[in-house]
Order: structure tokens, then C-alpha cells, then sequence
């Protein structure tokens, strides 16, 4: 018996497989990003040109769990960050302490800051918004482009 390794692969070269073995045809489509979670929503709204290297995002001390006593004015640097680099992990730049971090990391971090939690689990794009769009977390706006309920070039027109 011949034996040969399965290698890992893509949904689309298995479709391509499958459907040769069974000889149909069948045509493979990558599923659309309104299906995912948007985990990437930041590299999302930069593709669309809504956001840019450089903007700042704002956290929603709203979207906090158990509406906890803030610790910083609503106006300091604790609430704030700028995009760095969207494609890399760490994609902001927390006005804060100068770092880099993830969206989800920042939103962990300043739960933990406001209360005892051992929580570690945080969909990042859910507690930040753009400055000019507060009725949206990032997250809303991602899906809002992606269903056609909310149009980029409005909205950098109320960003700008």
C-alpha cells in the first residue's frame, strides 16, 4: 500500500479535491467577511478607508462590565490610542505609556484596572470607537460597511 502524509490544507484546495474525485464541478468562494467575527476589524476599516496610520480611537467607557467607578478623567490619555501598524498584533499605540498593544489587550488591561476580574477574554474592536462616530464601536462599523448599512465616505466625512 502506497502511503503518503496528509499535509495541512485550505478550504479552497479541498473543495478543488473533492470535487475531482467526485467529478463534479464545483465552484469554491472564500467566505465573506460578514460571516467572521472580525476579529481584524481595524485592518478592515483601513482597507475601506475609513481609519489611517495615525488616528486615534478612543475607548467606550460605556461597554465596560459593571459600570465601575473610573479612575481617569474621561479626557485623560488613559482612553486613547493610535493606530501603529494595523496588520501587526500589536497594531496601537496607547497614549498612556507609549506602547504598543492590541485592542483586545488594551480593553483587558483597563477592565483589570477598574476591577477585580479574572477575566482574560476581550473582543477588542467591542470597547473602541473613532472619535466623531461614539454611537459605533469599531466592530459595528466594520459590519455596518460590510452589510451596506453604512457607507466609508460618510463616514470620513464625519471623522474629519
Amino acid at each position: 500500500i502506497d502511503r503518503q502524509e496528509i499535509r495541512d490544507f485550505t478550504a479552497g484546495e479541498l473543495a478543488a479535491v473533492l470535487s475531482d474525485l467526485v467529478g463534479l464541478e464545483v465552484e469554491w468562494t472564500p467566505t465573506s467577511t460578514s460571516e467572521r467575527s472580525f476579529s481584524n476589524s481595524l485592518v478592515y476599516l483601513v482597507d475601506q478607508g475609513v481609519l489611517q496610520v495615525g488616528d486615534e480611537l478612543q475607548f467606550n467607557t460605556d461597554a465596560m462590565h459593571n459600570n465601575p467607578d473610573l479612575k481617569f478623567e474621561p479626557d485623560s490619555d488613559y482612553w486613547m490610542c493610535t493606530i501603529a501598524d494595523p496588520s501587526d498584533q500589536k497594531s496601537v499605540r496607547w497614549a498612556h505609556d507609549g506602547e504598543l498593544h492590541s485592542l483586545s489587550d488594551l480593553a483587558r488591561r483597563i477592565d483589570h484596572d477598574h476591577r477585580d476580574t479574572d477575566r482574560t477574554n476581550y473582543a477588542g474592536p467591542d470597547y473602541w470607537f473613532i472619535p466623531g462616530l461614539e454611537e459605533y464601536s469599531l466592530l459595528e462599523v466594520a459590519r455596518g460597511i460590510q452589510n451596506g448599512e453604512l457607507n466609508p465616505g460618510e463616514l470620513q466625512s464625519e471623522i474629519q
